[in-house]
């Protein structure tokens, strides 16, 4: 079973129902740095990769750390960083 780590908001929550609806563990976080760890921890667990799901922009420099520790251990993880459709943004 694949393992899904996100933040809980616009626009991931969206991609995050969809994983569930997959029959995808999906987890929720307040911060996308502690998304990418957990990701990281599972891929090197379970050696499948570990999914992200963060906002762009700032979402996606917060997951640098987790990508980083997972690169350098050789840990299999994914990141993925989604934007809002340009009718929200303002």
């Amino acid at each position: 079973m694949t393992e899904v780590f996100g933040i809980v908001g616009v626009p991931i929550i969206e991609l995050g129902g969809a994983c569930q609806a997959e029959d995808m563990n999906y987890y929720g976080f307040r911060n996308e740095q502690a998304a990418a760890y957990a990701a990281s921890a599972v891929g090197y667990m379970t050696k499948k990769p570990g999914v992200v799901l963060a906002v762009s922009g700032p979402g996606m420099t917060n997951c640098i750390s987790g990508m980083a520790n997972a690169l350098v251990n050789k840990w299999p993880m994914i990141c993925l960083g989604g934007a809002a459709e340009s009718t929200f943004e303002g």
